[in-house]
């Protein structure tokens, strides 16, 4: 139907410009005349839809038939018919049989296992049997909490309500676990200070700026929650040093905490009095190496992880190590 529709609006277009032509030579009435032509240059451009046509082309068209009266309308109109009757310049053979493919796709399908780097792809992918993706999840049980709470998160807007429910149910028995902790160590805090026991208060002010850390380290706390964990994990941590100013686990907590807030300075000095305290300067060195990238100075950057290569070879730094390895000196 819109063929025959398309069809007739051509030949419309090129009736009416006909007559416009006609009333030109005939009659020498030119407003008459590009009334008529522009008639039939709208009607032929609407017959104009071919495959990725756009509004440029439509503009493209309309511009030749106005300024190419009659010729250019015949010329458009006609181009499909006689492309056909044209000889190919170049002759495409046509196969008739496919060689078969080296590689052969198994006959039956089976399930993906789930292998090590491959859970989020599997949880995440709605091509994916669902009975697999299941079993995906729960294999996030045996896994640490901070590379999975982000994996669970993201499942809580899946579509499949069983995956939903168990990413929820796992999230928050582990959200639970560190909050029964929580309250438990405040009971005993504000029992310590009933007591005017400042020994039992700072141990306590330590478990409780601990558990706060480790809601920060789990991606457990974030946005607006993950700063008032800091906030707080340092307040107890600061009570905590008011009696154990020598312990160096201290120190470096606080200056992981004060990492995380941006205090670049107050970082620096917690790390360098870990070390002062004992800390074993190969594990304050990622840290420090982190605080120098942050402020960028490179070249120390550069030097503290080419200490760190030749005292220690943790994993977790494998990669970290191999880029300033290979990354040119600035």
């Amino acid at each position: 139907m819109r063929i025959h529709i398309k069809i007739n609006l051509t030949l419309l277009a090129l009736i009416v410009d006909a007559i416009a032509m006609l009333v030109l030579f005939k009659t020498q009435r030119i407003a008459l005349f590009w009334e008529l032509h522009l008639l039939a240059s709208i009607l032929a451009t609407l017959s104009m839809n071919l495959p990725g046509y756009r509004w440029y082309n439509r503009l493209l068209h309309l511009s030749i038939f106005i300024f190419i009266p009659f010729l250019g309308l015949l010329a458009i109109t006609l181009s499909p018919w006689v492309i056909n009757f044209l000889p190919a310049r170049r002759v495409i053979r046509v196969f008739d049989a496919v060689p078969p493919l080296l590689v052969q796709m198994p006959r039956k399908p089976r399930d993906p296992q789930i292998r090590h780097g491959q859970t989020g792809r599997l949880i995440l992918s709605p091509r994916v049997p669902d009975h697999v993706r299941m079993k995906a999840l729960l294999s996030l049980q045996d896994m640490p909490t901070r590379h999975t709470s982000g994996l669970l998160r993201d499942s809580l807007g899946d579509t499949l309500d069983d995956l939903r429910l168990l990413a929820y149910g796992m999230l928050e028995q582990r959200e639970k676990a560190l909050a029964s902790q929580l309250q438990l160590q405040l009971e005993r805090y504000q029992e310590a200070i009933a007591r005017h026991d400042e020994v039992r208060q700072a141990s306590v002010a330590r478990n409780l700026a601990e558990i706060y850390w480790e809601m920060i380290y789990q991606n457990l706390a974030l946005g607006d929650m993950r700063d008032y964990a800091a906030e707080q994990a340092l307040y107890y941590l600061n009570n905590a040093l008011r009696l154990q100013v020598k312990d160096a686990g201290l120190w470096v907590l606080n200056g992981r905490l004060k990492l995380i807030q941006g205090d670049h300075i107050g970082a620096q000095g917690a790390f360098m009095a870990a070390i002062a305290m004992g800390f074993p300067r190969a594990r304050a060195q990622p840290y420090l190496a982190e605080l120098a990238f942050l402020q960028h100075d490179y070249p120390k950057t550069r030097q503290l992880i080419a200490d760190l290569q030749k005292e220690t070879r943790m994993p977790q730094l494998q990669q970290i190590m191999r880029f300033w390895e290979n990354h040119p000196k600035t």
